[in-house]
């Protein structure tokens, strides 16, 4: 058989009409009409050779029957009933008949369904543009629920190690490994703190400079001379006092610090004045006397009293810089450390802050 051919009974199976050449159509029915002829093997003859396979054609016309009942065909209008058929009340099929193809049922192919699915109600969005999200993608959580403040920037962590419990050596030692804001990028050394670590005066100043940067040391240079002189008119040496400072590390440009630095580095701070237990307090400057009596007012109004922090009191006095600048006002920085001696020795008549 002919590629046509198949092609043709392969159309005609499936009951696709299609044209066809009379010389095919004929060709087919003489291929349907003439069987195979039996050959009667005799006791003398060998044995027949085996049956050839059947051909595409004689494959697809005995499958079409079964293409035509399967339950996913439609019933064909007006079946005679199968109880009154027979083998031998069937007609015998002409030669026209086998020429030209019974409709058959029509087999629904992927786009009959698309068909008749859109006859029927659409899914949601199936043929609109998808609505836009609303506010119930979250349903179990209303968005005045949420905690909002996760969005923003978070406030900074406070150093995870506890340095409540430690000894000097272990303080300076954590101290001086801290990675916990920003200014450790920008430090030669940390400036820890230096003197009697049993005074009755504690001197804090705030962010170290350049050079006690480099020195690793509170108050030098100039300022530092005019400190020490300052004290020792008060029969203190240097050596007798403690001091430290708020931050522990120099900003980058000596710039201001962000606010977070002495949030995370007071714990430091704290455990130095738990350690040297001080009867009183100086805090040197006007950042310094701001960052420990959380107060945003100028030195000028804080000065001539006596705070308290952590239990401890506490007196402010200008910088030693600002006072080599401004020498007038040296005479009030003596009053506050006539002040502070007072709360030292018990003989303090100032008014509490």
């Amino acid at each position: 058989m002919t590629t046509p051919q198949q092609q043709s009974a392969y159309l005609q199976a499936m009951g696709i009409q299609a044209w066809v050449p009379r010389h095919v159509a004929s060709a087919e029915s003489h291929v349907e009409e003439v069987a195979p002829a039996v050959v009667e093997p005799t006791p003398d003859a060998p044995a027949p050779a085996p049956t050839q396979m059947p051909s595409l054609a004689e494959m697809v016309a005995n499958k079409a029957p079964a293409l035509a009942s399967s339950p996913t065909a439609s019933p064909t209008p007006n079946p005679t009933p199968s109880s009154t058929r027979s083998p031998a009340s069937a007609p015998a099929r002409s030669q026209s008949q086998l020429s030209s193809p019974t409709p058959a049922t029509p087999v629904k192919t992927a786009a009959s369904l698309v068909e008749s699915a859109d006859e029927k109600t659409p899914p949601p969005f199936f043929n609109d543009e998808p609505p836009m999200l609303t506010d119930d993608f979250m349903p179990e959580q209303e968005l005045s629920d949420i905690d909002m403040s996760s969005f923003t920037d978070a406030a900074p962590v406070a150093p995870v190690i506890n340095v409540s419990t430690l000894d000097w050596p272990e303080l300076q030692t954590t101290a001086s490994a801290c990675t916990a804001c920003e200014l450790h990028q920008s430090r030669t050394q940390v400036v820890f703190g230096t003197g009697n670590q049993f005074a009755d005066w504690m001197v804090i100043g705030a962010a170290p400079d350049a050079d006690e940067d480099q020195q690793g040391t509170a108050f030098v240079g100039d300022s530092g001379k005019l400190l020490s002189n300052m004290l020792r008119a008060l029969g203190l040496e240097r050596e007798q006092v403690y001091i430290s400072s708020t931050l522990k590390c120099r900003p980058e440009g000596d710039r201001n610090p962000p606010p977070e630095a002495f949030d995370l580095c007071e714990a430091y701070l704290r455990r130095q004045i738990e350690l040297v237990s001080p009867k009183v307090i100086l805090a040197v400057g006007d950042a310094a006397a701001q960052q420990l009596l959380k107060l945003k007012t100028p030195l000028s109004e804080q000065r001539g009293q006596i705070h308290q922090y952590q239990g401890t009191p506490l007196v402010v006095m200008y910088h030693p810089s600002d006072l080599l600048s401004k020498p007038g006002e040296k005479a009030k920085s003596w009053e506050d450390l006539r002040l502070a001696a007072s709360v030292v020795s018990g003989n303090a008549k100032a008014k509490s802050a």
